[in-house]
């Protein structure tokens, strides 16, 4: 399938796309459905749907977090064994086809790479991120427990807040959190 013979095609979806975000519920049922057929049909069709969005600039935040995510996930369970697809699956509790999409897209990307036989390794700037996300993760899991948060729901607030919270934010809290402690 050519690019150019479809311009008008992906055209079509940007416009969906910019409709449905603008909070219509109605088009962004209408929307997702369409999608999942077209991307049933058409593998192509993910790849230009995903530019798609992310000219839109709505993935930055999400992208940050999936991409934390899985390469947290990697550093921790390398910790304790060697790396497979069906290890990230079980642990994000995703599908092994989605943890293989990602990985394929995170190895591009240069954040990990896969030997031969199969087991998945952080390159230096993958383990860099992983590690730093974990710190973060950390020090906010900490505190939160420290001022009466369930570690439950201080876990899963951690989880959310690593990814949000800024560089400056996150120094400026943990040097106050280390001085208090």
């Amino acid at each position: 399938m050519k690019e150019k013979d479809n311009k008008g095609f992906w055209d079509r979806w940007a416009k969906r796309y910019d409709f449905a975000m603008s909070g219509d519920r109605k088009m962004y049922a209408s929307l997702v459905s369409r999608m999942k057929r077209t991307l049933n049909r058409n593998k192509f069709a993910l790849i230009k749907l995903t530019e798609i969005y992310n000219r839109k600039g709505g993935v930055e935040v999400k992208q940050k977090k999936t991409i934390e995510d899985y390469l947290k996930t990697i550093y921790i369970l390398s910790k304790k064994k060697k790396v497979r697809g069906i290890d990230i699956a079980e642990k994000l509790k995703v599908s092994r086809p989605t943890v293989s999409v990602a990985v394929k897209e995170l190895a591009r990307e240069g954040y990990l790479f896969v030997d031969d036989m199969f087991e998945i390794h952080l390159t230096e700037s993958g383990r860099k991120i992983a590690e730093e996300t974990h710190e973060r993760y950390n020090t906010l899991f900490c505190f939160l427990t420290d001022i009466g948060v369930n570690p439950k729901t201080a876990s899963e607030d951690a989880c959310e807040m690593e990814h949000a919270i800024s560089k400056e934010s996150y120094e400026a809290l943990k040097s106050w959190y280390c001085k208090i402690r």
